[in-house]
């Protein structure tokens, strides 16, 4: 419906943003035994841990998002609103 009014949008993402997001199959690794994780809380509790203070820190999210909304803005800097 709008197409006629907006240029055609390409976004390129930083390359952090595709390493951020090539943790998850790792991640999926590490957990995929979830019946000895639950056997072993602090096993859980370790992996976890170590999860949200380096690859999932608050810190590496955030970035990561504000990349990606970084990408939106550039791709879409000739929008009129």
């Amino acid at each position: 419906m709008h197409s006629a009014y907006l240029k055609p949008v390409s976004v390129t993402v930083d390359d952090g943003v595709v390493q951020f997001h090539k943790q998850w199959d790792d991640l999926r690794g590490k957990l995929k035994d979830e019946q000895r994780l639950a056997q072993h809380p602090g096993e859980f509790s370790a992996l976890f841990d170590a999860e949200v203070k380096g690859p999932l820190s608050e810190a590496n999210i955030k970035r990561m998002f504000d990349s990606l909304s970084g990408a939106l803005t550039a791709a879409t800097q000739g929008w009129k609103g």
